[in-house]
Protein backbone atom coordinates (compact mmCIF):
# COMPACT_ATOMS: atom_id res chain seq x y z
CA UNK A 1 0.00 0.00 0.00
CA UNK A 2 1.01 3.58 -0.60
CA UNK A 3 -0.36 6.09 1.89
CA UNK A 4 -0.40 9.85 1.58
CA UNK A 5 -1.64 12.06 4.41
CA UNK A 6 -2.89 15.47 3.34
CA UNK A 7 -5.62 18.05 3.51
CA UNK A 8 -6.19 21.54 2.18
CA UNK A 9 -8.43 24.42 3.10
CA UNK A 10 -11.05 22.98 0.73
CA UNK A 11 -10.75 19.26 1.51
CA UNK A 12 -11.01 17.28 4.71
CA UNK A 13 -7.69 16.01 6.05
CA UNK A 14 -7.13 12.34 5.57
CA UNK A 15 -4.95 9.54 4.34
CA UNK A 16 -5.13 8.35 0.76
CA UNK A 17 -4.16 4.70 0.31
CA UNK A 18 -3.52 2.97 -3.02
CA UNK A 19 -2.53 -0.61 -3.76
CA UNK A 20 1.04 -0.37 -5.09
CA UNK A 21 1.03 -3.96 -6.35
CA UNK A 22 -1.51 -3.35 -9.12
CA UNK A 23 -1.99 -0.86 -11.93
CA UNK A 24 -5.38 0.08 -10.52
CA UNK A 25 -5.98 3.77 -10.04
CA UNK A 26 -8.45 3.04 -7.24
CA UNK A 27 -7.48 4.75 -4.02
CA UNK A 28 -9.28 5.05 -0.72
CA UNK A 29 -9.61 8.30 1.23
CA UNK A 30 -9.84 7.99 5.01
CA UNK A 31 -10.68 11.09 7.05
CA UNK A 32 -8.58 11.96 10.10
CA UNK A 33 -8.55 14.81 12.61
CA UNK A 34 -6.90 17.94 11.16
CA UNK A 35 -3.12 17.89 11.55
CA UNK A 36 0.18 18.05 9.68
CA UNK A 37 2.18 14.84 9.29
CA UNK A 38 5.64 14.20 7.94
CA UNK A 39 8.73 12.25 8.99
CA UNK A 40 7.16 8.82 9.09
CA UNK A 41 8.68 6.10 11.29
CA UNK A 42 6.91 3.18 9.63
CA UNK A 43 3.76 1.94 7.92
CA UNK A 44 2.73 -1.68 7.55
CA UNK A 45 -0.21 -3.97 6.81
CA UNK A 46 -1.93 -5.61 9.78
CA UNK A 47 -4.84 -7.78 8.70
CA UNK A 48 -7.41 -5.52 7.01
CA UNK A 49 -5.67 -2.41 8.32
CA UNK A 50 -2.64 -0.25 7.73
CA UNK A 51 -0.71 0.99 10.75
CA UNK A 52 1.05 4.34 10.26
CA UNK A 53 3.50 5.70 12.87
CA UNK A 54 4.71 9.28 12.41
CA UNK A 55 5.27 12.66 14.01
CA UNK A 56 2.03 14.66 14.14
CA UNK A 57 1.74 18.44 14.42
CA UNK A 58 -1.59 20.12 15.27
CA UNK A 59 -0.79 22.47 12.37
CA UNK A 60 2.33 23.77 10.68
CA UNK A 61 3.41 26.71 8.53
CA UNK A 62 -0.06 28.25 8.62
CA UNK A 63 0.83 31.88 9.37
CA UNK A 64 4.58 32.50 9.52
CA UNK A 65 6.09 29.52 7.75
CA UNK A 66 7.92 28.45 10.92
CA UNK A 67 7.70 25.73 13.52
CA UNK A 68 5.38 27.36 16.07
CA UNK A 69 4.01 24.04 17.33
CA UNK A 70 5.61 20.85 18.56
CA UNK A 71 5.36 17.42 16.97
CA UNK A 72 4.78 14.21 18.89
CA UNK A 73 4.79 10.54 17.93
CA UNK A 74 1.35 9.17 16.96
CA UNK A 75 -0.04 5.97 15.49
CA UNK A 76 -2.97 5.65 13.09
CA UNK A 77 -4.83 2.42 12.35
CA UNK A 78 -6.50 2.73 8.94
CA UNK A 79 -9.21 0.07 8.64
CA UNK A 80 -9.55 -0.64 4.92
CA UNK A 81 -12.72 -2.67 5.39
CA UNK A 82 -14.79 -0.19 7.44
CA UNK A 83 -13.17 2.99 6.15
CA UNK A 84 -12.49 4.23 9.67
CA UNK A 85 -9.29 5.51 11.23
CA UNK A 86 -8.36 5.29 14.90
CA UNK A 87 -5.49 7.42 16.11
CA UNK A 88 -3.55 7.66 19.34
CA UNK A 89 -0.68 9.70 20.68
CA UNK A 90 2.18 7.38 21.67
CA UNK A 91 4.02 9.86 23.90
CA UNK A 92 3.85 13.49 25.00
CA UNK A 93 7.54 14.22 24.41
CA UNK A 94 8.40 16.63 21.61
CA UNK A 95 10.25 14.58 18.97
CA UNK A 96 11.24 14.61 15.33
CA UNK A 97 12.92 12.30 12.78
CA UNK A 98 11.57 8.94 14.04
CA UNK A 99 13.37 5.84 12.76
CA UNK A 100 13.09 2.09 12.95
CA UNK A 101 15.53 -0.56 11.80
CA UNK A 102 15.44 0.06 8.02
CA UNK A 103 15.34 -3.70 7.39
CA UNK A 104 11.90 -3.76 9.03
CA UNK A 105 10.34 -0.99 6.93
CA UNK A 106 6.77 -1.98 5.95
CA UNK A 107 6.77 -4.69 8.66
CA UNK A 108 5.90 -4.41 12.35
CA UNK A 109 8.95 -3.14 14.25
CA UNK A 110 9.10 -3.36 18.01
CA UNK A 111 11.54 -0.50 18.57
CA UNK A 112 11.92 2.99 17.18
CA UNK A 113 14.10 5.96 18.04
CA UNK A 114 13.40 9.68 17.64
CA UNK A 115 15.27 12.93 18.28
CA UNK A 116 13.96 14.72 21.37
CA UNK A 117 14.89 18.08 22.85
CA UNK A 118 18.59 17.45 23.52
CA UNK A 119 17.98 13.70 23.64
CA UNK A 120 17.27 10.48 21.80
CA UNK A 121 14.06 8.70 22.77
CA UNK A 122 13.86 4.93 22.27
CA UNK A 123 10.30 3.70 21.95
CA UNK A 124 8.99 0.20 22.49
CA UNK A 125 6.25 0.39 19.86
CA UNK A 126 4.59 -2.75 21.27
CA UNK A 127 4.26 -1.77 24.94
CA UNK A 128 4.33 2.03 24.58
CA UNK A 129 7.29 2.37 26.95
CA UNK A 130 9.96 4.98 26.20
CA UNK A 131 13.50 5.57 27.47
CA UNK A 132 15.21 8.93 27.00
CA UNK A 133 18.98 9.44 26.75
CA UNK A 134 19.97 13.07 27.37
CA UNK A 135 23.06 14.65 25.81
CA UNK A 136 25.15 17.42 27.34
CA UNK A 137 24.27 19.36 30.48
CA UNK A 138 21.73 22.05 31.40
CA UNK A 139 24.40 24.68 30.74
CA UNK A 140 25.59 23.09 27.50
CA UNK A 141 22.92 20.87 25.99
CA UNK A 142 23.86 18.54 23.18
CA UNK A 143 21.74 18.38 20.09
CA UNK A 144 21.63 14.92 18.52
CA UNK A 145 20.79 14.56 14.87
CA UNK A 146 18.69 11.91 13.17
CA UNK A 147 19.72 8.46 14.36
CA UNK A 148 20.23 5.27 12.38
CA UNK A 149 20.15 1.72 13.69
CA UNK A 150 23.29 -0.40 13.59
CA UNK A 151 23.60 -4.10 14.32
CA UNK A 152 26.47 -6.51 14.89
CA UNK A 153 25.12 -8.96 12.32
CA UNK A 154 23.51 -6.78 9.63
CA UNK A 155 23.07 -9.73 7.28
CA UNK A 156 21.00 -11.64 9.85
CA UNK A 157 17.27 -11.68 9.37
CA UNK A 158 15.93 -8.93 11.65
CA UNK A 159 13.44 -9.72 14.37
CA UNK A 160 10.91 -7.42 15.94
CA UNK A 161 13.06 -7.28 19.09
CA UNK A 162 16.50 -7.18 17.49
CA UNK A 163 19.18 -5.76 19.78
CA UNK A 164 21.36 -3.03 18.36
CA UNK A 165 22.58 0.49 18.84
CA UNK A 166 21.42 3.86 17.56
CA UNK A 167 24.09 6.01 15.93
CA UNK A 168 23.79 9.80 15.87
CA UNK A 169 25.90 12.94 15.79
CA UNK A 170 25.91 15.55 18.53
CA UNK A 171 28.07 18.50 19.56
CA UNK A 172 30.07 19.20 22.70
CA UNK A 173 30.03 22.92 23.35
CA UNK A 174 32.33 22.97 26.35
CA UNK A 175 35.32 20.78 27.11
CA UNK A 176 36.44 20.06 30.67
CA UNK A 177 40.05 19.94 29.56
CA UNK A 178 42.07 21.10 26.59
CA UNK A 179 43.76 18.61 24.29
Amino acid sequence: MICHTAGTTTTAPGSGCCDATTRSAKCGWFEIDPCYVFHVANAYDQGNSIVLQAVRYPELWRDTGGFETDGMLWSWNIDLQTGTVSERQLDDRVVEFPRIDDRLATMPARYGVAVGEGSLVRYDLTTGDAVEHRFGTAESPGGPGEAVCSYRQPQALPTRAAAGISVTFTTRHAMAATW
